[in-house]
């Protein structure tokens, strides 16, 4: 520390996180991000046209996932 200038800094810890994940449609293609929002974790290949539209209107807003159990559950229904 010093009167000129302060340094902080931000560690980032998943396991720490409420959700894990955010899951939203980019370029009508389902994207997962990390929870921090700027890190992508998966481009799924996922056409979000082809889905639902209850589905296509939740992921319009972003879908918030808890764990991988979740995130693998909800691509299955989407890839099937």
């Amino acid at each position: 520390f010093s009167p000129e200038e302060m340094v902080f800094k931000k560690t980032y810890n998943p396991d720490q996180a409420i959700y894990r994940y955010y899951m939203v449609v980019e370029n009508n293609e389902v994207v997962v991000y990390y929870s921090d929002w700027k890190n992508v974790y998966e481009n799924t290949g996922i056409d979000a046209t082809l889905l639902p539209i209850e589905e296509q209107k939740k992921l319009s807003s972003g879908v918030k996932i808890k764990n991988d159990a979740e995130l693998y559950s909800i691509l299955e229904d989407y890839s099937s």
